[in-house]
């Protein structure tokens, strides 16, 4: 910014008209956006605007719900008032133009789409993953909603690292990030990490279930490297903006195999306030299979986004509510014979507001604001049948021996979590500008805050059932509250370099994960570098570049897993004939599980793109280079201590007594075992390229062409051992030595192309996208490096480390081999399959659309060489239809 106001002066002109409709008469609450600077004006009710542009050439962009957007560049000079009048199209399928697919974003200087609000409606998503499907390199899938959504910006398909990409992601609603960090609801983090015996998406990202696509009026998808206004992540961001302002009364019905859908809004004017109100509802029911009762799903939310500025449009201001309800429920069919069910259900609300203030100044331009509070109820059961022999039941707390009651040989075990996640942010951002007669430079200085925290009464059971064995009750009140403080800066400058546009972008963001000061952190803080290039050679081509580190917190599931408890048998004498007289003894031990080294995660992107743009041909490729370090999992721990054995003293049958031990002679044992605790022990390498081609449209016949894809590698492996408790029995092993194996590092490779043909026929109201999908490469592999141990357990206990040397020569028992066809490669031949989505209107207020994934049913054969077994390829055969309409 010094450099540019050194020697820029502030010049700025002014752009002028009106936003007209067909009819001709001017439209109300228009936002006329300049792309650049982001500054923008609402047209008044004569559909008049005024806008304030530096001098040079400026990209506006108009949109209003239920209109096309429109964008257009405009030349302006110092002190220069221009006039434009624009007219906007009311969004029908009797225009020229549709806009069905995912667009690249020209403008922006990383790689990012933008999918409007007709693709959204034209895709028949039912949730914001759903409409993820429009990114390129994208594989089909059919929609499904029995199953958590995770976001999957750049995907291989390797499901060990899906959770941690989806942690990586950011997902904002009107400006506004959702979190998940305060989700606890798992199971037992010492036995299965952050899982649940429920559907569950703790220690992951947002399920994109929650977010219906019929409240969704645009989706911006930043896969690159995103400003630094932008943190608490590493994969990119999804930015939702939810529908708002004036608009028709519209509705839709969804029916498909497995799911029905209603949805209902209507935006309304509220008097000439310079308010609006739009209110939208969704109910949606889903069931895996019609035979069966369960599983289902089942969803009910409602937005409601309230709109309102200044008169001298100085002010404007967003306030949004939504609420929530969703149930999945996958046992409790009530014509079994069983008694178990198991169901997760979430309810709240979020309310959030955001403002902006122009203060009219020739640098000082906007001051914008941010809170929102998000409050949940969330509630998982597990009600289980247990059945075998009559088994102790420990449930102590601390650390001893304790006589345990017996659990019979066949009972139901009821295990409820009940979790309260709270999530706070508010953010204050102030933004400058300077504009010369060459140059224009923007400045950005920002705070956020967050807070996540889990007042819910935790792990607890059901009075009347026994708990689950090596399960305690734990309350979420006790676990601290997680708080995050971050600061920000970026400097976007755009200058002339041998006759050519240049614009560089360059920020640093720094967070303080549980700030005891400013700089100072009871946890960890971290510094991201960011910086964006772009380089405008022709006018039809731009390079553009760039590289930054992105950092994302650990979840309160990683910072405060719960207490491993472990419980060995120190006596134990059952009387099926006399119950009464039955003694057990049990010996509990804690570990702590916390990890207190526990750091951010982080990700290192790098790549390098072009966009060119010929008459109405474009294409975009990017080259991308990630490596995420420290990322969150649970790995094996070991566990070992002594516990004592008493043998019987005396005991007469049938006496009405239990026996009495001998307390003298105790023997003493070593108990070994393993629980799992968080680390920072994964790693990520990706790089790939991502590209998409768009002809024109044939005119004669309505007939356009895309052509998207991607070619990406995935390399995961772990810093941490894995602890192989089967080693103790190998053979000539007679200590019982328990090896330590450095971890598998595996290897996907995925390159898939998708092309889509649209047909549209204005004069009909009909449009039709045929995609045809190939996957040319599908590879998989997995590299054994386990076979010397690099560690064991001794009989004690102890954990102790070994070289190469030492394993082959003094512990040749642990060397362990695998049969070879294990870890071959997986390369899968190609694949097609073939996509159909019709949509067609119905006069002007109605639309009827269907779709058929699959079409063809090919769904080949493969066997997999590794395995064995045979795969079917290819998702099955889904169709189903919607009918929506407007007044």
């Amino acid at each position: 910014m010094s450099i540019s106001m050194a020697y820029a002066q502030a010049n700025e002109g002014e752009l002028y008209g009106k936003i007209i409709g067909p009819d001709g008469n001017g439209i109300s609450d228009v936002s006329v956006i300049a792309t650049e600077t982001q500054n923008w004006n609402l047209t008044d009710s004569l559909g008049n605007y005024r806008l304030k542009l530096p001098t040079g050439k400026s990209e506006i962009v108009i949109r209003h719900l239920g209109y096309q957007l429109e964008s257009y560049f405009i030349n302006i000079g110092p002190n220069q008032s221009v006039q434009k009048n624009f007219i906007l199209q009311i969004q029908s399928l009797s225009l020229k133009e549709v806009r069905v697919l995912a667009r690249e974003n020209e403008q922006s200087l990383t790689s990012t789409s933008t999918i409007g609000q007709q693709a959204i409606e034209l895709v028949q998503a039912t949730n914001l993953g759903d409409i993820l499907q429009l990114l390129p390199g994208r594989p089909a899938q059919n929609p499904d909603l029995n199953t958590a959504g995770q976001a999957q910006l750049r995907e291989t398909g390797s499901s060990s690292d899906d959770k941690i990409d989806a942690l990586g992601t950011a997902v904002v609603i009107d400006g506004a990030p959702l979190s998940n960090d305060a989700n606890l609801q798992v199971s037992n983090t010492a036995t299965i990490g952050a899982n649940g015996l429920f559907s569950t998406v703790s220690g992951g990202g947002i399920d994109l279930r929650d977010i219906p696509a019929d409240q969704i009026s645009r989706v911006e998808v930043i896969r690159g490297i995103p400003s630094v206004q932008y943190g608490n992540l590493t994969s990119g961001v999804i930015r939702v903006e939810t529908m708002q302002g004036k608009a028709p009364f519209r509705g839709k019905v969804r029916l498909d195999p497995t799911t029905q859908e209603a949805s209902l809004g209507k935006g309304i004017a509220l008097g000439k306030s310079n308010q609006t109100l739009n209110i939208g509802f969704d109910l949606t029911h889903s069931q895996q299979d019609l035979r069966i009762p369960v599983p289902t799903y089942n969803r009910a939310t409602a937005n409601i986004n309230w709109n309102s500025h200044s008169n001298n449009q100085n002010w404007r201001n967003q306030v949004n509510l939504s609420l929530l309800y969703t149930k999945d429920q996958d046992k409790g069919d009530k014509d079994a014979a069983l008694e178990e069910k198991r169901y997760a259900s979430d309810k709240g609300f979020r309310l959030s507001t955001k403002g902006e203030y122009k203060s009219g100044e020739k640098i000082l331009k906007r001051l914008t604001y941010q809170a929102s509070l998000a409050i949940r109820n969330q509630d998982s059961y597990n009600k289980q049948l247990r059945s075998g022999e009559a088994q102790p039941l420990p449930t102590s707390l601390v650390d001893g021996t304790f006589e345990v009651p017996f659990a019979p040989a066949e009972y139901y075990t009821a295990t409820r979590i009940q979790g309260k996640p709270l999530n706070f942010y508010a953010s204050l951002i102030q933004h400058f500008a300077v504009s010369g007669a060459k140059v224009r430079d923007r400045f950005l200085a920002g705070a956020e805050w967050r807070t996540d925290v889990n007042q819910g009464k935790g792990k607890t059971f059901d009075a009347g059932y026994l708990p689950p064995s090596s399960y305690r009750p734990r309350a979420y009140s006790d676990i601290p509250t997680l708080n995050q403080l971050s600061l920000f800066a970026e400097n976007t400058f755009a200058f002339p370099l041998a006759g050519k546009t240049v614009q560089w972008q360059a920020g640093v963001r720094f967070d303080n994960v549980q700030p005891d000061g400013l700089f100072k952190s009871g946890f960890d803080t971290k510094w991201q570098p960011r910086t964006n290039l772009t380089y405008q050679l022709f006018p039809f081509l731009r390079l553009r570049g760039g590289y930054g580190i992105t950092a994302k917190a650990p979840s309160l599931v990683y910072l405060y897993p719960e207490t491993a408890y472990f419980d060995a048998l120190s006596y134990m004498y059952y009387s099926a004939n006399y119950p009464d007289e039955s003694l057990a003894l049990m010996t509990t031990h804690t570990f702590d599980s916390k990890n207190n080294h526990l750091r951010f995660m982080t990700n290192r992107k790098a790549e390098v793109g072009f966009d060119l743009t010929a008459g109405k041909w474009s294409a975009h490729a990017t080259f991308f280079n990630e490596q995420t370090r420290n990322a969150y999992s649970f790995n094996d721990v070991a566990a070992a201590f002594r516990y004592p054995v008493y043998d019987t003293y005396f005991y007469i049958p049938g006496n009405g007594e239990k026996p009495q031990l001998d307390e003298v002679n105790v023997d003493t044992l070593t108990y070994r075992n393993a629980f799992l605790k968080p680390a920072n022990s994964l790693n990520i390498d990706r790089k790939g390229i991502e590209f998409t081609l768009q002809a024109p449209q044939i005119q004669q016949t309505g007939t356009s062409f895309n052509l998207s894809g991607a070619w990406t590698t995935n390399t995961s492996w772990s810093d941490v051992p894995d602890i192989l408790e089967i080693s103790r029995n190998f053979p000539n092993n007679p200590n019982g030595y328990i090896g330590m194996y450095e971890s598998n590092k595996t290897k996907r490779e995925l390159f898939l192309t998708t092309l889509r043909i649209v047909q549209h026929i204005p004069v009909l109201r009909f449009v039709a996208t045929v995609a045809l999908q190939n996957i040319w490469i599908d590879k998989y592999e997995s590299t054994f490096r386990g076979s010397v141990p690099v560690g064991y357990i001794d009989e004690n206990g102890n954990t102790l480390p070994l070289t190469s040397a030492q394993a082959k020569n003094d512990f040749p028992f642990l060397i362990r081999t695998v049969d070879p066809v294990t870890y071959e490669t997986v390369n899968r031949p190609a694949l097609w399959n073939l996509n159909l989505k019709l949509a067609k209107e119905i006069g002007k207020n109605y639309r009827f659309s269907f779709f058929a994934n699959n079409m063809f049913m090919h769904n080949p054969a493969y066997a997999n060489n590794r395995t064995g077994y045979i795969e079917k390829r290819n998702p099955a055969l889904y169709f189903g239809g919607e009918l929506a309409f407007h007044f």
